[in-house]
C-alpha cells in the first residue's frame, strides 16, 4: 500500500510542542518516557469489502503527543468544579452509531506500533525481558523487537524515500529488534508483516505485526546485549521453544490461545507478544 507523505512533509501543525529530546520524565510506578519522534497513520490499511487500497496519510509526531491523547483512554477524566466526566473512548474512538471510528478521521496521535518475533536458525523464539522502566509492559515478555515507527524509518539507508508502507513498517521491527537484542542488520534474513490490529486500551491505536527469520543461532543470540539507552528497558533476553505450525495448527482446529501457548509465554506474555505470535502461527498456518 503506498504511502503518501504529505503530512510528514509538510509537518502536524496540530502536535503538542515538543518537550526537548533529551528530557526524562519520570512517570507512576518510575517508568522513565523519552519524547521521541514518532509517525502516526491517517488511513486504515485494511479497506472495506469491495473498496480499492488508498495511499496512507502519515503523520509526524512527538511520544508525549500519545501520552496526551491516545493513552488518555486508560484513564477517568473528570472536571474538578463539576464532576463532569470526559470519556475520550466515546468521544474519540467512536462514530454516530457507536462503531470505532476509521483511523482516517481520527484526531489522535496513533501512533503507529510495530512487533515482530524472531527466531534463530535453530528453532528458538526470542523474547525481551521488560525492566520495571518500560512505560506499557514493564516485568513482562515482550517480542524480539517492538515499539513505535520512526521518521527514519520512512527512508532507505541510501536516504531514498520508502514508497510502500509494508517496506517501512518492516524497517521499523528490524530497527527495534536490533536495538532491543544486540543484533546487526546483516542478522537478520528475512522479515514478513503477517498481522494488524487496533490497541483499544490505548486510544485504538494501530499495531503492526511480523515474524523474523535470523541467520543465525541461539548460542549466538543469548551472548548478545541491547543497544545504548534500550539496557534501561530490557532486563536480557530469554529464548523459547515454540512450535509456531503446530500452534497454528491447535489455533485453526478450536484450541485457545491460552492453551496453544507454552504456559510461561502466556502467563508473562505482554499483549504485542501474545498477538504477534498468534498473527505468525496463523500466518504459517495458513501457507501449509
Amino acid at each position: 500500500m503506498p504511502v503518501d507523505r504529505t503530512a510528514l512533509d509538510g509537518g502536524n501543525p496540530e502536535a503538542i510542542p515538543p518537550v526537548p529530546l533529551s528530557e526524562r520524565r519520570a512517570c507512576e510506578g518510575h517508568e522513565q518516557r523519552l519524547n521521541g519522534p514518532i509517525v502516526g497513520m491517517r488511513g486504515d490499511p485494511l479497506p472495506a469489502a469491495g473498496a480499492r487500497p488508498a495511499p496512507i496519510r502519515l503523520h509526524r509526531a512527538r511520544f508525549f503527543d500519545a501520552v496526551c491523547s491516545n493513552e488518555l483512554g486508560t484513564l477517568r477524566i473528570t472536571r474538578a468544579d463539576t464532576d463532569e466526566e470526559y470519556d475520550l473512548r466515546r468521544a474519540e474512538l467512536t462514530d454516530t452509531d457507536g462503531a470505532l471510528r476509521e483511523l482516517g478521521s481520527s484526531t489522535l496521535a496513533d501512533l503507529i506500533g510495530v512487533s515482530t518475533v524472531a527466531f534463530t536458525t535453530d528453532g528458538k523464539l526470542v523474547t525481551v525481558r521488560q525492566s520495571s522502566l518500560n512505560a506499557v509492559s514493564g516485568l513482562l515478555l515482550a517480542p524480539s523487537g517492538s515499539g513505535s515507527l520512526e521518521p527514519q524509518d520512512l527512508s532507505t539507508p541510501g536516504k531514498n524515500a520508502r514508497r510502500f508502507l509494508h517496506t517501512a513498517i518492516r524497517a521499523g521491527m528490524e530497527r527495534e529488534l536490533c536495538e532491543e537484542s544486540g543484533l546487526t542488520p546483516q542478522d537478520v534474513r528475512e522479515t514478513k508483516v503477517v498481522g494488524f490490529a487496533r490497541w483499544m486500551e490505548r486510544g485504538a491505536k494501530p499495531e503492526f505485526f511480523g515474524v523474523t527469520e535470523l541467520a543465525v543461532d541461539s548460542t549466538e543470540v543469548a551472548a548478545r546485549r541491547p543497544a545504548g539507552g534500550e539496557r534501561l528497558y530490557s532486563a536480557g533476553l530469554t529464548l523459547f521453544d515454540v512450535d509456531l505450525p503446530a500452534i497454528g495448527a491447535a489455533l485453526a482446529g478450536g484450541v485457545p490461545l491460552s492453551e496453544a501457548l507454552p504456559q510461561r509465554i502466556w502467563e508473562d506474555g505482554s499483549l504485542p507478544l501474545l498477538l504477534a505470535l498468534r498473527a505468525a502461527a496463523a500466518w504459517q498456518a495458513a501457507r501449509v
